[in-house]
């Protein structure tokens, strides 16, 4: 199985999937290297669409979150289980 995690501003729609599909299954978002910054304060949305052998399953769950902390670089992480 392969996954592409995504995250949505819940406010303003604006997402960003991964680059590419992985078979790990943990996955850090908004790292300082990366171009996906979450902002500090920000509701998201997170999912994690499946592929298997090529045929794309539709996401069984939809997590959310909101980055507490002022600074300017957040990170969070998805896990698959």
């Amino acid at each position: 199985m392969e996954f592409l995690p995504s995250f949505c501003e819940v406010v303003s729609k604006i997402c960003q999937n991964a680059t590419s599909w992985t078979k790990q299954r943990k996955y850090e978002i908004g790292s300082e290297d990366s171009l996906k910054q979450l902002k500090p304060f920000t509701n998201y949305s997170v999912t994690v669409y499946v592929r298997r052998n090529k045929e794309v399953y539709p996401p069984a769950i939809y997590s959310h979150f909101l980055t507490l902390e002022g600074r300017k670089f957040l990170q969070a992480r998805a896990f698959v289980f």
